[in-house]
Formats: C-alpha cells, structure tokens, sequence
C-alpha cells in the first residue's frame, strides 16, 4: 500500500517559482526560488511575517496568480502554461477558499450563498439544493438554510463559508486567516471543523494563521520569510505566531 502511495503524484508540486512585482522604476522580488510538494491528504500550516510573500504564495497556490516564474504541476500535470479559461476552471473546481472576513453576500440566503459554486459549475438551484443541504448539514448548521448572514453568529458565517469551500468537493482548501475575525472560544470551534474536514473527508489543508494556540491542529509547518519557504516545527511555528499577535496588537495600539 506505501509502494503505491509513493508512485502517485502530489497533489501540487511547485519548482523553482519567483515572483516579482514591477514598482515604478524598481523590481520587488517577492518569491524566491520556492519549492514545495503537498501531498493529498496533508493538513499544513504556512506563517511568515507582513510582507514576507505570504499572501503572493497562497494566490499562486490558489490559482489566483499565474503570472509567475518556475513550474507549479498539479496532480502531476503543468498549470504554467495554461490559458486563463483553464486556470478559472481548476479554480473553480479543484479548489475551496476560506477568508477572515467570510465574504458572504448579505442579501443571500445562507443556501444561495453555499450554493455559487455550484451555480458557477453550472447546475440549476434546484439541482444544487440536495449538495447544498448535505454540507450544511454536515457543518452542524442544516437548519440556516434560509437565514441571512446577518442573522448568524461569526461561527455561523464561517461555519457557512466553509461549506461554500466544500460544496464542490474541491481537491483542497486555502483558508487564509480563517479565525481572524473570532474569538478564542469560537476559533478553537471552526478549527475543530476544519480539522475534522481534513481527517474525516481526506480534504486536503493549507491553513494561514498567526494564532500560537492553533498551531497544533496542522500536521506540518512552513515558515516563509522574505519571499523564501522552508520546513519549521510545532514550536518554532508558535513562537513566531505569538511575535506575529505582539506586533499586531502594538501596531492597533499605536493607530489608536
């Protein structure tokens, strides 16, 4: 069975990618020379200081930025040399996103909401509905399907937005700050979920979170620092989330 698990492809296999940002007159080399294999399956954790790439990697992870320098092979085929058609479509399908701020539309229902991608894939609402039903069934919530996100607490929403991440059975998950916006009680809740995900479902994670308390939940760390990645620890990734919160915290304090 370990024979056969080491002859498939990973999932994503990034080579040697650089990114770089034209300002005016001057180049900002934003990732450098990353490599990085994700296996399916595997829940991990990616930190790194404001303004280290951070952000630039999950959108080249996502499919959001293909603009790029290097070679990024999903499940063994190459998506450098894709058309933006294409790079729409594997976003569209292969991928589910989980943001801070849950980006729910407010005039949707909870159902309508959960249901875009589906829409976008192109089925009706009505053939839509039965997927839409079991997810937020699954995320404990089944019974918001007509709620607004107004009326739904911050786990609620996100707890929705992680449903809408799900909807389409997606390869794998970014969730980029998915606590932010919660508290400590309610963030250890949506950990819990997202994590049950990644066990239960076999759904691969790529979690971004400066959260110390949180770190515990992935199964491997990636610390990137000045555009460059490379492998970390449980503890190393809880220090430096807990520098991350100190510097956050003093940067409020000082806008106050």
């Amino acid at each position: 069975m370990t024979e056969q698990m080491n002859k498939k492809h990973p999932l994503i296999a990034l080579h040697k990618i650089n990114k770089y940002y034209q300002m005016g007159e001057n180049t900002l080399h934003v990732l450098k020379d990353i490599d990085l294999t994700i296996q399916e399956g595997e829940f991990v954790s990616i930190m790194g200081p404001s303004g280290s790439g951070k952000s630039t990697l999950i959108n080249v992870l996502g499919f959001l930025d293909n603009d790029f320098a290097g070679e990024y092979f999903f499940q063994g085929k190459t998506v450098t040399h894709r058309t933006d058609r294409q790079i729409s479509e594997l976003r569209n399908r292969r991928v589910g996103f989980v943001f801070q701020d849950f980006n729910l539309i407010e005039n949707m229902t909870v159902a309508e909401n959960v249901a875009l991608p589906l829409i976008y894939s192109g089925l009706s609402s009505h053939e839509a509905r039965p997927r839409v039903q079991e997810v937020l069934d699954h995320m404990g919530i089944g019974h918001k399907l007509n709620a607004k996100p107004y009326e739904l607490s911050g786990g609620q929403r996100q707890r929705v937005a992680i449903a809408r991440a799900l909807v389409n059975s997606p390869d794998f998950i970014i969730a980029d700050e998915p606590t932010g916006a919660l508290d400590t009680k309610t963030s250890r809740k949506i950990m819990d979920v997202i994590a049950k995900m990644n066990q239960e479902m076999g759904v691969t994670t790529v979690v971004v979170t400066h959260d110390p308390s949180l770190q515990r939940y992935a199964t491997r760390h990636l610390m990137i620092v000045d555009g460059r990645l490379r492998e970390s620890d449980v503890h190393e990734a809880e220090q430096v989330a807990e520098q991350v919160r100190q510097e956050r915290l003093k940067r409020e304090e000082d806008a106050q």
